[in-house]
């Protein structure tokens, strides 16, 4: 039977002057700490990736979906409409421009 994970055994937050990893890198390890129920890890995690990369629909769901769990509906709400907005294929020319 597998053991559960402790928190010392989650991804810690990286510092400022820390070298920085890849968003995406980043991103998976926020998912590990949801997947094991640290939300307020994988919260301050998020700020991590959005320093990197602000438009990422996938940062801005997973922290959406961390503040629902934290039962923080006005935030989570905000990041739900956030990582829509940046999912949305952006318009490089109208319709009624040609």
């Amino acid at each position: 039977m597998p053991q559960n994970p402790t928190s010392s055994a989650l991804p810690q937050p990286v510092p400022r002057d820390a070298p920085t990893e890849p968003p995406d890198a980043l991103l998976a390890q926020a998912r590990t700490a949801v997947q094991a129920g640290s939300f307020s890890s994988a919260e301050a995690m998020s700020g991590n990736i959005f320093s990197q990369q602000d438009a990422s629909a996938d940062g801005h769901y997973l922290l959406g979906y961390i503040l629902s769990r934290e039962v923080k509906a006005k935030e989570s709400l905000a990041e739900y409409t956030r990582a829509h907005n940046y999912a949305l294929p952006q318009r490089t020319t109208s319709r009624w421009s040609r």
